[in-house]
């Protein structure tokens, strides 16, 4: 009850105002004590700058900062080790130069690989042609006609030959010598061969290989050997085209993985930046606050007063009619005091001691 008392009293005494076209409060107390006038403002003013730091600081901001900052600096660190350990883990210096030799690579024996199988298309064509025109060609040829006038006289001249080389060993060898009789034997069937021919008129054809037969045969088989030379050669190229695209996939699979490291590490790096100037904010805020830096200061403290401040009308007026009352009465009885004339019979009977025998009143001019 004498709390809620005081308040209402110091509530009718106190006077708060916000000054025009300003940012300034003027707070008035009024009290018949100057000195405890200035007490109770300078209180006041200090309960109102506690109660606006209390109100606009945030326990455990710089706590709260200092523990995001350090965070994410931790997991800037690590995403930064990630994009270092990231090429050397998978054996890649540069992944952007690393793709585009690969691209070049990729291209290079892509145009092998559509080379080679445009010369398998031809190869098989030209095997085919080959195949076409070797079919009907003829396998021999003849090179030779001979008449059976011309058959004898070779056989005539195989003769000679025959009795010269058996004249020739004999003078060496015995008759019954093998070489000696084989030359008998070829004499001897020469001679029925020039008997038979003189009897038998006949044309003797003498065959060979035919040249286009025969080239045309080479000419398949080199071409189905470099057939299967371009084939083999086309599966390998293939199989080389089929790495560099599955290695270009996984250079763009590691591409994409390297862009999210990398913008993660943007987005720590953002993080950590903002929270390292909130924590910086927060350590100067909470300095300031220490110190009793605040955006609000007492623009004038509250001073003992020498003089009263002014007095309300009533209390004028009723002050005012007690002064005038008592001057009114002073001088009432001055006047009559200082006045020599006698009113009343007994003033003047005081005045000379004696009896007064009768009293005129006095007549008006």
């Amino acid at each position: 009850m004498k709390i809620a008392r005081a308040v209402f009293t110091l509530r009718a005494k106190l006077r708060v105002e916000l000054l025009k076209d300003s940012n300034f409060i003027r707070v008035t107390y009024k009290s018949p004590d100057p000195q405890l006038s200035a007490r109770v403002l300078n209180t006041l003013a200090d309960l109102y700058l506690e109660k606006h730091l209390a109100v606009h600081r945030s326990p455990g901001t710089l706590d709260f900062f200092q523990h995001e900052a350090e965070r994410y600096r931790n997991g800037l660190a690590h995403i930064e080790g990630r994009l270092a350990d990231f090429g050397l883990d998978r054996g890649v210096v540069s992944l952007q130069l690393e793709k585009e030799l690969l691209v070049r690579k990729f291209n290079e024996f892509e145009v092998v690989l559509q080379r080679t199988r445009a010369e398998i298309v031809a190869t098989k064509e030209r095997i085919r042609e080959l195949e076409t025109e070797l079919a009907s060609a003829p396998a021999r040829t003849t090179t030779q006609i001979s008449s059976s006038s011309r058959v004898l006289e070779e056989l005539h001249i195989t003769l000679s030959v025959l009795e010269r080389k058996r004249t020739e060993l004999l003078g060496i060898y015995k008759p019954s010598y093998p070489s000696v009789q084989e030359v008998e034997k070829q004499i001897a069937q020469t001679r029925e061969s020039i008997a038979a021919s003189g009897k038998t008129r006949f044309l003797q054809e003498t065959t060979n290989n035919d040249p286009t037969y025969e080239w045309l045969r080479s000419e398949l088989a080199k071409s189905r050997s470099e057939l299967a030379a371009l084939q083999a050669h086309a599966q390998a190229t293939n199989q080389t085209v089929l790495s560099y695209r599955e290695k270009a996939r996984q250079l763009g699979r590691m591409e994409m993985s390297q862009e999210d490291l990398v913008r993660n590490e943007k987005m720590a790096e953002q993080a950590y930046l903002i929270y390292s100037r909130k924590q910086e904010e927060a350590r100067i805020s909470e300095a300031l606050d220490h110190q009793r830096i605040l955006n609000v200061a007492i623009a004038e403290a509250a001073t003992i007063p020498f003089l009263p401040s002014d007095p309300s009308s009533w209390l004028i007026l009723l002050v005012g009619g007690c002064l005038a009352g008592l001057i009114s009465m002073g001088l009432a009885f001055a006047s009559d005091y200082l006045d020599p004339s006698f009113r009343t019979p007994h003033e003047l009977e005081a005045y000379l001691n004696i009896p007064v025998a009768a009293a005129m009143p006095k007549s008006a001019r």
